[in-house]
C-alpha cells in the first residue's frame, strides 16, 4: 500500500520522540523476618564477599597463586559486573588481601620477572567455606603462627624492636 491510503498511524508521545521511560524498579519484598535491607539490591552484582571473590580466584589458579593483577583478571573476566568503577572495588580487594589471615604474600622466586608479589590461600583457610560454597563463610579465619609460613623473615620488619642493650639514637660528646 502507498502512503495515505489510510493505514492507522501511531501518535506521537508528548514530550519528543524516543522510547517511553522505563517502568521504576520494583522493590523485593521484605525477607523473612519483616526487616528491611539497608540498601537497595544491585542488579547484576554477584552475591559473593571480597574474601570469596579473591578466593575462588586463586583456588582457579593453576599454581594456587595469583598476583593482585591476576585476581583483577579473574573477576573481571568471570563477573561483568566489575568492569565497570574498578577503582571502588579493586581498592576493596588489596584492603581485603592485606587485612584478612587467610591471604598469605608470597615474594617471586628469583628469575621469575614481573610486578609485585603473589598472593595464596593459607593451608589452614582452604576448608573456610561451607562445602566449597563462596557464598557462606564458616567462620572468620585466624593465623596461629606466621613464622611456619613460606615468605615470611624473621627480622624482616620495620616495626621489629632493636636488641636489648644497643643504644637506639647516637649519643652526644
Amino acid at each position: 500500500p502507498t502512503a495515505g491510503q489510510g493505514l492507522p498511524v501511531k501518535p506521537e508521545p508528548r514530550g519528543g520522540g524516543g522510547s517511553p521511560p522505563p517502568p521504576p524498579p520494583e522493590e523485593p519484598p521484605p525477607p523473612a523476618g519483616g526487616r528491611r535491607r539497608k540498601r537497595p539490591v544491585q542488579r547484576g552484582k554477584p552475591p559473593y564477599s571480597y574474601i570469596a571473590l579473591i578466593a575462588m580466584a586463586i583456588a582457579n589458579a593453576a599454581e594456587r597463586k595469583l598476583t593482585l593483577g591476576g585476581i583483577y583478571k579473574f573477576i573481571t573476566e568471570r563477573f561483568p559486573f566489575y568492569r565497570e568503577n574498578p577503582k571502588k572495588w579493586q581498592n576493596s580487594i588489596r584492603h581485603n588481601l592485606t587485612l584478612n589471615d587467610c591471604f598469605v604474600k608470597v615474594p617471586r622466586e628469583p628469575g621469575r620477572p614481573g610486578k609485585g608479589n603473589y598472593w595464596t590461600l593459607d593451608p589452614a583457610a582452604e576448608d573456610m567455606f561451607d562445602n566449597g560454597s563462596f557464598l557462606r563463610r564458616r567462620k572468620r579465619f585466624k593465623r596461629t603462627d606466621i613464622t611456619t609460613y613460606p615468605g615470611y623473615m624473621q627480622n624482616s620488619s620495620a616495626f621489629t624492636p632493636p636488641p636489648a642493650g644497643r643504644p637506639t639514637a647516637p649519643t652526644a660528646p
